[in-house]
């Protein structure tokens, strides 16, 4: 895969099967498409994801903790499709005094693409 990297810590990778996927920070603007994402994962993906949460974050919870100083820090990975892009994974990393922590998922039917192993390496170099 193919990896480029732009200003404002965006990355490209092309996929093995041919698409782009970008990997950006979250903006504002992204609240109510990554809560439509949490809320469409499957079952066992949103149990992995969120540890057995049962509740999704609704939009304004995502955005109250967009990027906060030495705190959460979320990035979105899509796949542009014509005019318009989908969700199709996310992270989010925070630093604290004992290390790092972090979590991802990547949409149900983009898995095995490397996705995953996309976001992770981008948590690697922006963390």
């Amino acid at each position: 895969m193919a990896e480029v990297f732009v200003p404002n810590r965006i990355v490209h990778r092309r996929l093995a099967s041919g698409e782009v996927l970008t990997i950006r920070p979250f903006r504002t603007t992204d609240a109510a498409s990554l809560a439509a994402y949490f809320r469409s994962l499957a079952q066992q993906s949103h149990y992995n994801r969120f540890l057995g949460a049962s509740n999704s974050p609704s939009a304004s919870d995502l955005v109250a903790t967009l990027d906060q100083p030495g705190g959460l820090v979320t990035s979105v990975a899509e796949i542009k499709s014509g005019q318009s892009c989908r969700l199709v994974g996310e992270a989010r990393h925070a630093v604290g005094p004992a290390g790092v922590e972090f979590a991802l998922s990547v949409a149900d039917d983009w898995h095995g693409r490397g996705i995953g192993s996309a976001l992770l390496a981008y948590l690697e170099r922006n963390a």
